[in-house]
C-alpha cells in the first residue's frame, strides 16, 4: 500500500478530484485487466496501445485513482475518479519507484543476463526466503515498466527484494533501473547471443550487462559466472567484492561430481572455502546448477 501524498511526492504530481493525501492506495498497476478495488491506475502510452485509452475500463474495475499526462487531462475531466497529472506518466513512474526504494532500508539482489535470469530469480528468492522476508518481481516483470512496478510492492516488512533486471536493446538501460532500485548485490547469469540482432556483438551485450555491476556500492557484492568468459571479466569493472561461482577451479564456490537423476532433480558437491557439502536440487540441468550456486553465493 501507498499512501496518495507518497505518490505526489514521488511524482511531482498534481492531485485533481477529491482525495486526501492521506488515502491509502492498495496497488500500483498499469494493466487495466489487473485494477481491483483500491488501486491506483497508471496510464502509459506505449508503441501500439495508450493506457489513457483504458481509465473507463480501470475505475469499472475499481481504481481510487489513476495516474495520467497532462495531455490527457481535459479529455478526462469528466471521468468520476481522481486525477493525478504529470507531464509524462512513465517518468513519473520510474521516479515513483526510487522514491519509495529510498524509503526503505534493505538489500536489494539485481539479476540480469542474457538468459536464465528468471530461473535464478526464483532460486535466489527460495535460498534467502529461508531465513528472511523476501519480495521478488513477478513473472519477467524486469524493464523500464515491470522494475518499477516491483520495486512499488516492497512492504515496511521486507528485508530482502529479488529484481530481474533486463536490457539489452541500447546502452544505458539496466544502468537506469539500477539508479530506480540501487541494489547492493549483483548477480550476472551469462552472455549468449539473445538480442545479438540487436546489439551486433557478444562484446556489445556484455557492455550492457556490466552496467549493473559498475552500479554497484563498494560496501556491495558481485557474484558472476565465471564459467562465461565475457561475465568473468566484469570482475574487472566492479567497484566491490567479486565472488566467482561456476565449474571452474579457480570459482569461489564450485559445483563438481555433477549427476543427473532424471526427473528427481541434479545432485552435486558444493565446493566453498574449502569445505565440501553434498546436495540434491529438485531442477534439471546444468543451467540450474549455475542458479543454485548464485544463490548459495
Amino acid at each position: 500500500m501507498i499512501r496518495v501524498h507518497d505518490v505526489l511526492a514521488g511524482t511531482q504530481g498534481e492531485l485533481l478530484g477529491d482525495l486526501s493525501p492521506n488515502a491509502l492506495l492498495n496497488r500500483v498497476v498499469h494493466d487495466s485487466r489487473s485494477v481491483a478495488a483500491g488501486d491506483l491506475f497508471v496510464a502509459i502510452r506505449g508503441e501500439h496501445l495508450d493506457g489513457h485509452a483504458f481509465i473507463a475500463d480501470a475505475v469499472e474495475r475499481g481504481a481510487r485513482a489513476a495516474l495520467v499526462s497532462a495531455d490527457w487531462q481535459q479529455s478526462l475531466s469528466e471521468l468520476p475518479v481522481p486525477l493525478i497529472v504529470v507531464p509524462d506518466t512513465l517518468q513519473a513512474l520510474q521516479s515513483l519507484a526510487a522514491y519509495w526504494r529510498g524509503i526503505f532500508r534493505l538489500h536489494v539482489i539485481g539479476i540480469t543476463g542474457s538468459i536464465g535470469k528468471t530461473s535464478t530469480k526464483e532460486v535466489v528468492a527460495a535460498v534467502v526466503g529461508s531465513k528472511h522476508v523476501v519480495q521478488k518481481s513477478q513473472g519477467n516483470f524486469n524493464n523500464e515498466i515491470g522494475l518499477p512496478l516491483s520495486v512499488l510492492d516492497i512492504t515496511p516488512d521486507s528485508e530482502v527484494v529479488v529484481l530481474e533486471m533486463g536490457g539489452a536493446y541500447a546502452f544505458g538501460e539496466i544502468a537506469q533501473l539500477a539508479q530506480i532500485a540501487r541494489p547492493d548485490i549483483g548477480i550476472v547469469t551469462n552472455v549468449t547471443h539473445s538480442h545479438l540482432s540487436r546489439m551486433g556483438s557478444l562484446e556489445a551485450i556484455a557492455q550492457t550487462k556490466v552496467e549493473l555491476i559498475e552500479s554497484l556500492p563498494s560496501h556491495g557484492v558481485a557474484i558472476l559466472n565465471i564459467d562465461d568468459e565475457l561475465v568473468r571479466a566484469m570482475g574487472n569493472r566492479a567497484n566491490c567484492r567479486v565472488v566467482y561461482y561456476g565449474l571452474d577451479p579457480a570459482a569461489n564456490l564450485r559445483a563438481v561430481d555433477l549427476e543427473s537423476r532424471g526427473v528427481d532433480g541434479t545432485a552435486f558437491t558444493l565446493i566453498r572455502g574449502g569445505q565440501e557439502n553434498h546436495l540434491h536440487i529438485p531442477l534439471l540441468g546444468l543451467h540450474s546448477v549455475h542458479a543454485a550456486l548464485a544463490a548459495f553465493a
